[in-house]
């Protein structure tokens, strides 16, 4: 059984349990190497102290049906990381053929495949976590796989997407497909740096931390994920072209459009671009979700146009220095370098989705005048707003 190439060359070999930095890990090699965890069986252990984790690798017997459903075979090689600063333990499969089922993590182009063996908030299974516990979901997920049972029939749809630690908290308007596009304005909070909360730019403003959010709706899918995580446009271009969004030929069309010396040119073509894409998800009964998901670019508009040649940087006397004007004709660039970070997407709270929220077709838009807030129109004034 060949092991994943990048396992093996991965992290310095450690011989004994003491050397290991976290007592998790101590305690997991501990309980492998003395035979205590049945149908598992210790073979190896790997830290980095550069890269802030340490990593067990055994072998786990699978409970098999006869009729695979997923090739899932007999003895398993697992590794299971953990980091310095106690984040969620990660499970990697080390079988460099392993198959691509639901419910795993997202993972790095050449890299194994990462278990999602526990669907709970790590702040609520750390509180029950053990070497025992590990293994055993670990067992389950692997069984699951081979029978085909990982995904409940009365689950929503599995996302296609990956979960990302960026945050993004847009309005819920984004979603509508208009030729004119979405100029939003970010802001963090210090107690939460990895949520962006964002507004819609007004008219005349000159914004920082700006971005122009573009929207797409792909095709209906069945209920899949995406096994690698895309990290840079061309990438996250060859994902989208599978779901019937030609990326690249609809960015070159907006950023043309977008070029010149006005004002509100150079604003949109010196923000970086929120790609906003909302996938119908479909599931074996025919139920529908919606899986919204954000790419946030690390380059500006304008440096993206000039990468995929449709756009120059004003070098003309003419206009602000950080204006773009219209490539003619368009050359071929390299947009290898162009990198993408991914976001989840939540929708900001508005009449709308309180409707909705709370069970309506739609929000009453009648005003009201209330008078008094104490113990009761208080509660009514709360309750009014929640319905929208």
């Amino acid at each position: 059984m060949a092991l994943h190439p990048w396992w093996i060359s991965l992290g310095e070999e450690v011989s004994t349990v003491a050397e290991l930095t976290t007592a998790p890990a101590r305690e997991l090699a501990s309980m492998l190497r003395s035979g205590a965890i049945r149908g598992a069986r210790f073979t190896g252990m790997k830290q980095s102290l550069a890269m802030g984790y340490a990593a067990i690798e055994f072998e786990v017997d699978v409970e098999r049906p006869q009729d695979l459903a997923h090739p899932i075979t007999a003895t398993e090689p697992i590794a299971i990381f953990f980091a310095f600063d106690h984040r969620q333990p990660s499970v990697l499969a080390l079988r460099e053929d392993f198959p691509d089922t639901m419910h795993q993590n997202w993972s790095p182009p050449e890299t194994p495949c990462v278990l999602c063996i526990d669907d709970r908030p790590w702040a609520e299974s750390k509180l029950t976590s053990t070497p025992t516990d590990l293994i055993r979901r670990v067992q389950l997920w692997l069984a699951k796989a081979a029978s085909g049972e990982l995904h409940d029939s009365a689950q929503p749809p599995d996302p296609l997407f990956f979960i990302s630690q960026l945050a993004l908290v847009l309005p819920a308007s984004v979603l509508k497909e208009t030729s004119e596009p979405m100029e939003l304005v970010g802001y963090v909070r210090q107690d939460n740096p990895q949520l962006i909360i964002t507004r819609k730019v007004q008219k005349l403003e000159k914004h920082l931390n700006g971005f122009v959010a573009l929207t797409f709706h792909a095709q209906p899918q069945s209920m899949t994920r995406l096994r690698r995580a895309p990290v840079t446009l061309a990438t996250l271009a060859e994902e989208l072209a599978r779901c019937g969004i030609k990326l690249y030929d609809e960015l070159k069309t907006r950023l043309k459009s977008w070029a010149g010396i006005k004002d509100d040119s150079i604003r949109r073509l010196t923000s970086r671009l929120a790609i906003i894409i909302a996938f119908p998800v479909l599931n074996g009964r025919g139920r529908t979700a919606n899986d919204v998901r954000a790419f946030m670019t690390t380059n500006t508009a304008g440096e993206i146009g000039v990468a995929l040649g449709v756009l120059y940087q004003n070098a003309s006397k003419v206009g602000a220095k950080d204006a773009f004007v219209t490539a003619i004709p368009e050359n071929s660039q390299s947009s290898a370098h162009l990198e993408v970070q991914p976001a989840q997407v939540h929708f900001a709270f508005d009449p709308d989705l309180a409707a909705l929220v709370a069970g309506h077709a739609s929000p009453d838009r009648r005003r009201v005048v209330l008078v008094g807030a104490g113990s009761l129109g208080s509660q009514v004034a709360v309750d009014l707003a929640r319905e929208g």
